[in-house]
């Protein structure tokens, strides 16, 4: 197979060097294009031939699962990306507090409710919880992360 992609690659950059010394003779050009196309298709038909060819897969290539398998594999995948979405929100919201109303709170908790519907999973935002350090005015920021998530958060603060 390597054999294969490195006469494809060689026949593709010669035509491509080749078909650029002719580029301004449009006559022999003509002829050059042509001739450098049966090679690149010489040099195709080898490789395809061989995968057309086989009548069947070598044996071992697809290893038997169980469909449990695949079934825990789907279920971490979306946990994966339920937990990436939760940091990126965390971040975000952090972010936009501090642009719009100045506060950087130290931490933030987004928890989601996750339902399972047939083929579908839907997560929503169930409650955020904001930890700040800092005197401020809580009404402001509990007006603006509701107007963000649609949750009223619970705000700690140390002071």
């Amino acid at each position: 197979m390597k054999e294969f992609i490195f006469s494809i690659m060689c026949a593709g950059i010669a035509s491509g060097i080749i078909g650029l010394f002719f580029e301004d003779d449009t006559e022999i050009g003509k002829y050059v294009k042509l001739v450098l196309s049966l090679c690149f298709v010489a040099a195709i038909i080898p490789g395809t031939a061989k995968i057309f060819s086989m009548q069947e897969l070598p044996e071992g290539i697809f290893k038997e699962y169980d469909e449990n398998v695949f079934e825990d594999i789907e279920k971490s995948y979306d946990e994966y990306i339920i937990e990436n979405a939760r940091t990126e929100m965390c971040t975000a919201l952090k972010s936009r507090i501090f642009q719009k109303i100045g506060i950087s709170p130290d931490s933030i908790g987004i928890q989601f409710s996750v339902e399972e519907n047939e083929d579908k999973i839907i997560v929503e935002v169930s409650s955020v919880t904001i930890k700040i350090s800092d005197a401020c005015d809580t009404g402001e920021l509990s007006s603006y992360v509701r107007e963000l998530t649609g949750k009223i958060p619970e705000i700690i603060t140390d002071g």
